[in-house]
């Protein structure tokens, strides 16, 4: 090995090391900002199936600090987005659960599709007429510390959609990867039960 190559070679892994602790850190403060907030908690398991799926199987750890890095940064936006831009809140929310789900029913037979899509069209139904969104004269007085109303342009409709786009995918989502859960362990299993 050449000086030159050695220099290099002690550069990249400086630059791992780097990129690894901060993927670590970034990871540590997201954990406890969101983890105080259970309900954010299958969110996590959301976001780690979606990471899962979409990295290459040959990644080293460089490529998993990198994921590590954007996943956070996706999480930071959602934080911020939650009390300054809501409507991108709930498109990010429903982005996270809903490619979860499509990328967990990848290579899965045909009915489990439509088993899903009908997970999804009862719930939506379901929260259709029964949802406890809040009422036009609420949503109208929630502007103080920050401006509600403002952030969907005083349009209580477009409120109402959104917050219900977001409930349906969330619940949705998580009926759905227990059911895909459920087949895979059964799939995997079932020479054992028999």
């Amino acid at each position: 090995m050449s000086m030159g190559e050695r220099i290099r070679h002690a550069l990249w892994v400086i630059a791992q090391f780097i990129v690894v602790a901060i993927a670590l850190l970034l990871l540590m403060a997201i954990v406890i900002v969101y983890g105080l907030k259970i309900s954010i908690w299958p969110i996590f398991a959301m976001m780690a199936i979606v990471v899962y799926h979409l990295l290459p199987k040959t990644v080293g750890v460089f490529g998993i600090a990198i994921a590590i890095i954007i996943a956070c940064l996706y999480f930071d936006v959602m934080l911020i987005s939650a009390l300054f831009l809501q409507p991108l809140h709930f498109l990010m929310m429903c982005v996270v659960t809903t490619s979860a789900v499509l990328l967990l029913l990848k290579g899965k037979p045909k009915w489990l599709w439509v088993v899903v899509a009908f997970i999804y069209l009862i719930l939506g139904v379901y929260y259709l007429f029964d949802n406890d969104i809040v009422g036009p004269m609420e949503f109208m007085i929630r502007d103080r510390p920050v401006d509600v109303p403002a952030q969907w342009n005083h349009c209580y409709r477009f409120f109402w959609s959104g917050v219900l786009m977001e409930m349906i995918t969330t619940t949705a989502s998580y009926c759905s990867v227990v059911v895909i859960a459920v087949y895979v362990l059964y799939k995997r299993y079932s020479y054992y039960i028999m």
